[in-house]
């Protein structure tokens, strides 16, 4: 047998499930976030269908990688364009990537086809789906951690479908959309087995579209509240600057820059004014918007100063940090600092989930072109995660795809952040899905916290987002675009935030619970498990319990 010789029937399972992790998620063409469930429904089917453990591994291997492939393939332009890397090596780092995150889905296949064949069909689905749940947040952890991709995370697209994750995060929310997915494998195995007769057949798709309701349902009661009349409303006006990435870190082009964000912040502040006929909060510029070591140069932080003293208005704005370290020349933090309306510092915030390859190497491991994407320079994670406070804001810092991780907008929620600050730099990903999946993903965050966030980048996609994931005010890419937006500072916790850990612990151990009723389930009904069902046509042979197929 050959484990990469695929039948017509599972080449059409991998394309189907592909082309919906393309379409469910942001895209070049069109978003349709339902589409997503087709993802882990032809996962599960060609789990199932798969005459061995080897070949259930090789499929899920291959719908990963198709699936990579195309949603993720905003990762040629940083290779390509920054990193100089070849086009076809560019690729064939996006199948790498692939391979190495299909371990998780390899573990799913193999549990998947565990569960079924020793549990009864209802408890064998929602097991999977636990499985399914528990690896998604295995992966937000482990290895530096990436939570891109969730199943659930493309369900802002289209905000009723996201507001689960207010009771069970993003995570939990995704185990419940994978047995809804998994619900209508009855209906799709071929050589059905156990599903031949009728009342099983039907039993799990009416429970999926019974959990679909509710959570429709939760989600339309949830979107009718008004969160803007449930908190103060303050006033905040942001900048995108659209530096070029190639240009910003010389430094015949610092002072410009620096020059380029005061004239655009002056016209954001007075749309502020004439728009909402009152005094600005708070100002925003992106990650990294001064391209320089702020303390380290007093031509250029001089212009800050007087900005924030001549508008009396706060300014919170990205910088790079260094200091004396012990042992060493320096420390470098990717720092968002603030300044209060005397131009005088009131607080700093450095970002402690830092980027592996793009701001620190892992392990010391050399790689040639990560140098592009450092700039020289391997920073240092900060160690604080209390909000930045001013006057009556509790401002918790979210930079760059710290925004991608539920625990960090956990723990600024729980020191007391009543309103969300993600600054980020996705100019890497010159015009593609990227920063529109970033966007969604700070989305999932807003509605898991019960937060307003505003979203300050350099290159777009800048927005307010509120505590339903619905975004507002949102910008062109590559772009300047000043804005203003009014917000409403929230104190009250979601059921989430509440019972974070206990959800995440039960979430976690939940397969394992299954694996052990299974276990014990089979010791007990020896002989008699039941089989994998087979596409029409293989020989039969034993099935996994040691039983004939019939």
């Amino acid at each position: 047998m050959r484990l990469f010789r695929f039948s017509s029937r599972e080449l059409c399972l991998i394309f189907l499930g592909g082309s919906g992790f393309f379409l469910g998620f942001p895209n070049s063409l069109i978003q349709i976030p339902p589409l997503v469930l087709l993802f882990p429904a032809c996962m599960a089917c060609l789990a199932l269908e798969a005459e061995s453990e080897a070949k259930a591994a090789s499929c899920a291997l291959s719908l990963l990688a198709v699936s990579v492939l195309g949603g993720a393939y905003w990762l040629v332009y940083p290779l390509t364009i920054y990193g100089h890397v070849p086009m076809p090596l560019a690729v064939f780092f996006i199948l790498l990537l692939a391979v190495c995150a299909s371990i998780y889905y390899i573990i799913f296949a193999l549990i998947l086809r565990f569960f079924y064949s020793r549990l009864p069909l209802l408890p064998a689905l929602v097991a999977a789906a636990c499985a399914w749940g528990a690896l998604e947040l295995a992966r937000g952890h482990l290895f530096t951690g990436i939570t891109w991709f969730s199943v659930s995370s493309a369900m802002p697209g289209l905000p009723i479908m996201a507001q689960g994750a207010a009771l069970f995060g993003m995570f939990g929310l995704s185990t419940l959309y994978a047995f809804i997915a998994f619900s209508l494998a009855p209906l799709a195995l071929r050589g059905r087995g156990a599903f031949s007769a009728a009342k099983l057949r039907f039993i799990p798709p009416l429970a999926g579209c019974l959990l679909l309701a509710a959570l429709l349902l939760y989600g339309r009661g949830r979107l009718d509240i008004p969160f803007a009349s449930l908190g103060q409303e303050v006033l905040i006006a942001q900048v995108q600057g659209n530096v070029d990435q190639a240009q910003k870190w010389l430094p015949t082009q610092q002072a410009r820059t620096v020059n380029h964000y005061i004239k655009l912040s002056e016209q954001a502040l007075r749309l502020a004014r004439e728009t909402f006929k009152r005094k600005t909060d708070l100002l925003v510029w992106p990650e990294t918007a001064m391209p320089f070591y702020f303390r380290q140069e007093p031509r250029l932080d001089q212009p800050l100063r007087d900005l924030a003293e001549r508008e009396k208005v706060p300014l919170l704005f990205g910088a790079p940090s260094m200091e004396a370290g012990a042992g060493r020349d320096s420390i470098l933090h990717n720092r968002v600092w603030l300044l209060d309306e005397q131009g005088r510092e009131a607080g700093s915030y450095d970002k402690e989930h830092l980027v592996p390859f793009g701001e620190y190497l892992p392990l010391d491991i050399y790689v040639p072109f990560a140098s592009e994407f450092m700039q020289g320079m391997g920073f240092t994670p900060g160690q604080t995660e209390r909000p930045l406070l001013y006057k009556n804001l509790a401002l918790g810092a979210l930079i760059c795809y710290e925004s991608l991780f539920p625990e960090l907008a956990q723990a600024r929620t729980a020191t007391g952040a009543n309103l969300l600050i993600n600054i980020s730099n996705d100019a890497w990903f010159a015009d593609s899905a990227a920063p529109w999946q970033l966007l969604q993903l700070s989305a999932m965050r807003s509605i898991e916290q019960g937060r307003y966030m505003l979203r300050s980048t350099n290159t777009g996609a800048s927005a307010a987002i509120d505590p339903a994931g619905r975004v507002q005010g949102l910008g062109p890419l590559f772009r300047d675009y000043p804005s203003a937006h009014l917000l409403s500072l929230l104190t009250e916790k979601t059921f989430f935030h509440r019972n974070y850990t206990a959800i995440h612990r039960l979430l976690a151990l939940s397969p394992f619970f299954f694996i052990a009723l299974a276990l014990l389930r089979g010791i007990k009904n020896a002989g008699k498990g039941r089989h994998i069902p087979r596409p029409r046509g293989r020989k039969d042979k034993d099935d996994l319990c040691g039983n004939s197929a019939n």
